[in-house]
């Protein structure tokens, strides 16, 4: 099937090109770059380097391993596990909310929670779902809104994008803060 036959262009095989076909070994060599495989490097007269001493404890802590973050992971897993033991040792007998009441008792603190409540309580996951696809459709929307008028500028979507997930970044940013 040629790129240019209606079928290929209806399948998107039309942008597909057809290379030359080499006859001989002489006539590929003819086309190939220079022999001179020697690369040289120059720099200015001008230029200078400056070398810095690195800190060694900086330089230990100035990222974290694979160690530290499965350290992460575990000891955030313990937190939420001990925040479901206290949950659920609360009497069923009590109205409303049970965080709250645990708060109110200064068992547990909001700060606690902020990050991991998908560990926590079990209808936390769906709601975060529904959070996310929600934040999804309404970047999408003010996207096709701007496609509609024909307008180029992407600042208003991204306006949209940041007023939309304005509470995540503000509980990211106090998470942040607690864990410094």
């Amino acid at each position: 099937m040629s790129p240019a036959s209606p079928v290929a262009q209806a399948q998107g095989l039309a942008l597909l090109e057809e290379w030359p076909r080499h006859n001989s070994l002489t006539e590929h060599n003819e086309i190939t770059a220079p022999s001179n495989p020697k690369k040289q490097v120059t720099f200015s007269a001008y230029s200078s380097a400056r070398f810095y001493k690195c800190d060694s404890t900086y330089r230990s802590n100035m990222s974290y391993t694979s160690a530290d973050c499965k350290m992460f992971r575990a000891a955030v897993a313990q937190e939420g596990l001990r925040i479901q033991r206290l949950v659920s040792s609360c009497p069923p007998t009590k109205t409303g909310n049970v965080i709250h009441h645990l708060v109110e008792l200064n068992a547990l603190a909001m700060e606690e929670l902020i990050g991991i409540e998908h560990l926590v309580s079990k209808d936390a996951p769906i709601r975060l779902l529904h959070e996310r696809r929600a934040h999804s459709s309404i970047v999408l929307k003010a996207q096709k809104e701007t496609q509609r008028r024909e307008d180029l500028c992407v600042d208003v979507v991204a306006r949209v994008a940041v007023a939309s997930s304005s509470r995540n970044i503000r509980k990211a940013r106090l998470r942040a803060a607690l864990a410094a």
